[in-house]
């Protein structure tokens, strides 16, 4: 809390405050490419192989953080328990270390839309997330490495969903298998909050700075995942990614990713299954 920092270090509250943003805004800008990345995709593939789901780079999901919605816009933060707040979206990998983040989605906005609009969807459509893309063939399909996400996500040729409706044993397998690699991203949500109480809470900073603090948690949540090692002064950070030029041929039409996504899925099934 800004009034014990304060009365800790013999200064204002509101000094406090300020100089809480602005350690916020130079951890986003100083570390942020540090310290969530991908690292070892082979590494994450072969520790969600041990949860028992193949070929899987990572677990996404969204969280609410609670705001003090701005004068005037409080209708594009209220979610839909009535509350007002913003979305965290973040893809983990098998430890519960974030790989990617997006941050700042009003509450009212849907998981799916969130997913359709961020940067990480638009890379793994393009194949330049994981470095190489590794294929993987399995009866013919080939499958890209995967993200594994709830139903509320649009199942795509990379992004792995539940089977819903009626259920046979082959897909009660698979379900079984995808919710056990899935808790991890869960399970990050419940340690970061729990770490950084202003989570947990409502935030009281300015919308302004809604996305630095955040991020800023997520950069100290990744520092207490990994022990502090990705600080070291000499580790690069990776290279941006760069996206291919844009060309004149429109991305399929999203029947076309749901047809790729269920053969995919069915592939991966079978390689659960053994078969």
């Amino acid at each position: 809390m800004y009034r014990k920092a304060a009365s800790r270090f013999e200064v204002g509250i509101s000094t406090a405050a300020e100089i809480a943003i602005e350690v916020c805004l130079a951890m986003e800008k100083l570390l942020l490419r540090k310290t969530i990345q991908l690292g070892n995709y082979q590494t994450i593939m072969d520790g969600f192989q041990r949860l028992g789901f193949p070929h899987c780079i990572g677990a996404i999901d969204g969280t609410h953080i609670s705001v003090c919605p701005p004068l005037g816009r409080r209708e594009e933060y209220i979610n839909r328990k009535q509350g007002f707040s913003i979305v965290l979206q973040a893809t983990t990998d098998h430890s519960g270390r974030l790989i990617d983040i997006e941050v700042g989605n009003c509450g009212r906005s849907h998981d799916s839309h969130i997913f359709k609009n961020s940067a990480i969807c638009e890379v793994m459509d393009e194949g330049c997330f994981v470095p190489g893309n590794p294929t993987l063939h399995v009866h013919d399909v080939a499958i890209p490495p995967l993200i594994i996400g709830d139903g509320a996500y649009p199942i795509r040729k990379w992004l792995m969903t539940p089977y819903r409706g009626e259920l046979t044993p082959d897909k009660l397998a698979y379900n079984t298998a995808h919710c056990k690699a899935r808790c991890v991203v869960e399970r990050c949500f419940a340690r970061l909050k729990s770490r950084w109480g202003c989570l947990s809470g409502r935030l009281t900073v300015k919308e302004e700075n809604f996305i630095s603090v955040v991020t800023a948690c997520a950069i100290l949540h990744n520092i207490c995942e990994t022990r502090g090692e990705v600080l070291d002064p000499d580790v690069e950070p990776p290279a941006k990614i760069v996206l291919p030029a844009f060309s004149n041929n429109i991305r399929g039409h999203s029947t076309d990713h749901k047809k790729e996504g269920q053969t995919v899925r069915s592939a991966v099934t079978s390689i659960i299954l053994g078969r």
